[in-house]
């Protein structure tokens, strides 16, 4: 219901209040008054309970509209609460928004010193692949020089066995001459070949025997750390820093000097082991007698 039609309602009710005492004395005075009376009395009661009627209808529409205008505003207000929300939302957008653009300006440069980078790098590798190429090529001369020297190492081993073959013949035959000289010292009679007055096959004896001692022939027993433990003592001819020479299958492994001493074994300091790794059962021998025998 409009505004114009609930005033249009009111306005007819006054004038219906108005009018109708009028009309009711006008009627009285005319024809029978009291019956036009009391038709008008019902017909204003009726018309004073649809007023009634009305007003309270009209009332039930405002508490609605009020009501309604209520929730409108709550609702606006809500509205207005969700825009507040949205905006900040907006500005946090806008922030997160200027935070990528700055990220991605960083990401940019850092891609920009990135792909520099890897052109100095892919430059460098190219001169590392030259230069690995050349590399290869000295390997590969440095492996066929290798194999003839290993060719070589093989052949002299292989005389270095010869040699020590021979030197080993030449100490039996050596052995054996000073067997010889005892006995014709013995059969002549003479003192041992270091008397001053020995003449006739004395001078011979020193003139082809050989002066130097017996070689201390030995092996290792025992290895710990640089030390080595050997199993020919004070008994067997060793002194305090004698230096023997370690060997296996005729190859050179190192030296042993000599510095405690028991009468059946000796402890000495192992040198020069560049050779191989030195360990129980490889042979010694005292250096003099090989120095000799060269």
């Amino acid at each position: 219901m409009s505004t114009t039609t609930k005033i249009f309602i009111v306005l007819v009710c006054l004038f219906a209040f108005l009018f109708t005492p009028l009309t009711i004395q006008f009627a009285a005075r005319v024809d029978d008054w009291k019956g036009l009376a009391e038709e008008y009395r019902d017909i204003a009661l009726n018309s004073q309970v649809h007023n009634r009627n009305v007003v309270a209808l009209s009332i039930t529409e405002k508490q609605a509209m009020e009501d309604e205008l209520k929730s409108m505003t709550a609702q606006l207000a809500a509205s207005d609460e969700k825009n507040v929300a949205l905006q900040r939302q907006l500005a946090d957008l806008s922030g997160e928004k200027d935070a990528l653009e700055l990220a991605n300006r960083s990401l940019e440069a850092t891609v920009n010193i990135q792909t520099a980078t890897n052109s100095v790098k892919a430059k460098e590798n190219q001169e590392l692949a030259k230069a690995n190429t050349g590399l290869r090529e000295h390997n590969d001369e440095l492996m066929t020089r290798n194999i003839g020297l290993n060719d070589t190492l093989k052949e002299m081993t292989a005389k270095n066995l010869i040699l020590e073959q021979k030197r080993r013949m030449l100490e039996e035959e050596n052995l054996a001459i000073r067997d010889e000289n005892r006995r014709f010292r013995e059969m002549a009679k003479l003192g041992p070949a270091s008397d001053t007055g020995a003449v006739g096959p004395a001078e011979t004896v020193q003139a082809e025997g050989p002066v130097a001692a017996s070689p201390i022939r030995g092996e290792i027993t025992q290895v710990e750390g640089g030390l080595a433990e050997i199993n020919v003592g004070s008994a067997d001819g060793v002194s305090k820093d004698m230096l023997f020479v370690v060997m296996r299958n005729a190859r050179y492994l190192g030296d042993l000097r000599v510095n405690a001493l028991e009468p059946g074994s000796a402890v000495g300091v192992l040198e020069l082991t560049g050779q191989g790794e030195i360990k129980a059962g490889d042979l010694v021998r005292d250096k003099n007698s090989l120095e000799n025998v060269r």
